[in-house]
């Protein structure tokens, strides 16, 4: 048996080539996108890479947080500091699900993703 926790990640960015190119990488890798929104203001455009739908421990969760890691390391690989840089802002999230926990596994900035794991539950920063 397993149980169900929601892995998202969400990334905005007023530079639509660099978001443009973080959805293409993350559909390379996989990972299932929604479309580019706009925000009602500032010129902003986000994207979601959409939880996986699989319940923890079985082989289709283990394939995304494989999938999710591998785009978390490309975005920092990226980041701005780094060239080719990217300027878009992400945060990779879990919710909801059987536990209605929420942490924060890791974001654009690092801060809130030096100790933890892009597995569950394991360093997280709670909300």
């Amino acid at each position: 048996m397993g149980y169900i926790r929601h892995d998202a990640i969400i990334a905005t960015s007023w530079e639509e080539k660099h978001l443009n190119a973080a959805r293409t990488k993350a559909e390379e890798i996989g990972l299932t996108c929604s479309e580019i929104v706009a925000s009602p203001m500032n010129s902003y455009k986000s994207f979601m890479i959409v939880p996986d739908g699989s319940k923890e421990g079985w082989g289709g969760s283990d394939k995304g947080i494989a999938m999710r890691a591998e785009w978390v390391a490309w975005m920092r690989g990226h980041h701005r500091e780094e060239e080719p840089c990217m300027w878009v802002d992400w945060a990779h999230v879990n919710f909801g699900g059987d536990d209605d926990e929420f942490s924060t596994l890791a974001d654009h900035s690092g801060i809130s993703s030096e100790n933890a794991s892009l597995s569950h539950g394991e360093g997280g920063k709670k909300s």
